[in-house]
């Protein structure tokens, strides 16, 4: 009975060690290797599309004149078309093309993703930028009114600074895709920023483009 009963735990615990390391994969996978791949995307878009660094002369960043008029028909879906950074709050992140077809969520496993029913940076309209809470949009919950923030788009640099952020129900609809005749960027995430926690809405930021940004040089 004595030896019944030591091999019953023995298999307990080794039952319980297999679910351990289930369990530790499964975190790997879900947080640590999106993670690695979200910064070799981020650091591929740099090389590939130039650092803000080479274009920062005397702690200012311009946008590019006369940067060409696109539309999210010119890439294809799940492309890595450029980056976007905010250094005051270390947000780094490569932009992928969103697809339509299967929505945004695999894009942003790659830094944060355009979606393909707004409009490009750049042009009238609403330019949506999705990225996931934990990852590449965590740094959101420190966004503030004037943040700057830097878009690379194939090169051409879009300068921007915050208007407002809010939480936003995930019906509002209306608060992320809207006309009023100006060029928006709107930065749209889940809401608490606590990895892993019940989804309770959305959290909007808006950015509104300036000529230049001032930025610190040194720390980019």
């Amino acid at each position: 009975m004595k030896k019944f009963i030591k091999l019953l735990l023995d298999l307990i615990i080794f039952i319980l060690i297999l679910i351990i390391i289930f369990l530790g994969y499964q975190f790997y996978q879900d947080y640590f290797k999106v993670k690695s791949d979200a910064n070799k995307s981020y650091n591929d878009a740099v090389e590939k599309y130039a650092s803000t660094e080479d274009v920062c002369k005397n702690k200012t960043i311009k946008a590019s004149e006369n940067p060409p008029s696109l539309t999210p028909a010119d890439f294809n879906p799940n492309e890595q078309i450029g980056y976007i950074s905010a250094p005051t709050i270390g947000l780094d992140a490569a932009i992928i093309m969103g697809d339509s077809n299967d929505g945004l969520s695999a894009a942003m496993n790659y830094g944060v993703s355009i979606d393909p029913m707004g409009e490009m940076p750049g042009t009238i309209g609403n330019t949506v930028i999705a990225g996931h809470r934990e990852f590449a949009f965590k740094s959101l919950e420190n966004i503030k009114e004037k943040t700057p923030i830097i878009i690379n788009i194939n090169g051409n640099f879009y300068t921007y600074e915050v208007t407002k952020a809010q939480e936003i129900a995930d019906t509002d609809v209306d608060k992320v895709f809207f006309a009023d005749g100006k060029e928006r960027v709107v930065l749209y995430t889940c809401y608490p920023f606590t990895f892993n926690s019940t989804v309770t809405g959305r959290y909007a930021v808006y950015l509104e483009p300036v000529d230049e940004v001032q930025v610190d040089c040194d720390n980019l």
